[in-house]
């Protein structure tokens, strides 16, 4: 998890005072831009702070001319965080479960008619098309 904030630096008392407005985080996967890095803008508008190491590339697509040399930079997750977020899915999977199974008994006494009532519609359908099907297969009486 990365946070985005916004810097602003305000002298206060004759000290230099540097603020973090938080804008919004970044999550495993997510994109980000910042037009500094393309050469777009002169001053930077956000800052990411991360909480754990954090992989980021530079776009070299549609780069503005005199946007300088695009570069990559990889920082590689370590084993034990890796092992950390599987762990974490895996336990939250587990207790997604778990919720889902306590409500379904908490709503057993609503649903059930209506599990009922479909059972019976899907259950007698082929048995009432035969129905149907012989009534329109019957000579008419003439």
């Amino acid at each position: 998890m990365a946070e985005v904030v916004k810097e602003t630096l305000e002298e206060f008392a004759g000290l230099l005072l540097r603020n973090l407005n938080f804008i919004g985080g970044l999550t495993y996967g997510s994109v980000f831009g910042e037009l500094v890095m393309l050469g777009v803008q002169s001053k930077r508008t956000a800052s990411i702070i991360a909480s754990s190491t954090c992989c980021t590339w530079e776009a070299s697509v549609g780069l503005p001319a005199g946007a300088g040399t695009p570069m990559q930079v990889v920082m590689a997750r370590t084993e034990g965080q890796v092992f950390r977020e599987r762990v974490g899915f895996v336990v939250l999977c587990i207790i997604g479960a778990y919720c889902s199974m306590r409500i379904l008994v908490e709503l057993r006494y609503i649903l059930e008619p209506f599990l009922w009532a479909l059972f019976l519609v899907m259950a007698w359908k082929p048995v009432v098309d035969g129905i149907e099907l012989r009534l329109e297969l019957m000579p008419s009486p003439e």
